[in-house]
């Protein structure tokens, strides 16, 4: 299962975790991704612009595998493969794997730029489809999110997203597309999506 959080960083059970990871063996996208995001967050704080000085050696050494693993996981197009860049593209670990290469460069770790490049190159592109199934809709919140963050999306398509696809979102994309709208200044927009997301985590609590 992947780790994921969007807001605060929760401290509880973070050694153990750390130790688990440690000693976890396996390398496919998901597993890569995961992994390297517990030692990102490992230290219990978020990981802000240029502390990867301070990250202890063990969590430098990690994430830098990490970024090196998921350099042989991507594809021509710039999407990730599961195991190998041969293997048909997956679309939310996609943007889960390049929500970590941005968080990573931005705490100061070294990220090919054409790692980076081409993962949001591949993100852009799939913002720009059209999306017909739930897993497609959950992918391609995420792929807001991420491009958000960064700047580099496109408010217009996510209004279009939010107002066609919304009926079917879950908190998650909720989440995700109410972040997205705060990045680009949309506060109306944004508050409506928070009051969903509050709304949809109490309906399935």
């Amino acid at each position: 299962t992947a780790l994921l959080s969007v807001g605060s960083v929760p401290s509880f059970g973070m050694n153990s975790i750390i130790d688990g990871m440690l000693r976890y063996p396996y390398r496919c996208l998901e597993q890569t991704t995961s992994r390297a995001m517990t030692f990102l967050f490992g230290t219990g704080s978020y990981p802000a612009k240029g502390s990867a000085l301070k990250f202890p050696k063990k969590y430098k050494d990690e994430i830098k595998q990490a970024i090196s693993r998921l350099s042989t996981l991507q594809r021509r197009d710039g999407g990730f493969g599961l195991w190998s860049p041969h293997d048909r593209v997956e679309p939310w670990l996609s943007a889960y794997a390049t929500d970590f290469l941005t968080r990573a460069k931005n705490a100061g770790f070294r990220v090919p730029s054409g790692l980076l490049e081409n993962a949001f190159r591949w993100l852009h592109a799939k913002i720009q489809s059209e999306v017909y199934y739930t897993s497609a809709v959950r992918a391609e919140a995420y792929a807001h999110y991420v491009l958000a963050r960064e700047n580099r999306g496109d408010l217009k398509k996510l209004r279009h997203f939010v107002d066609t696809y919304g009926t079917s979102f879950y908190s998650m994309e909720w989440a995700f597309v109410a972040s997205a709208l705060t990045a680009y200044g949309d506060a109306k927009r944004a508050l409506i999506a928070q009051e969903k997301t509050r709304a949809s985590s109490e309906i399935g609590s």
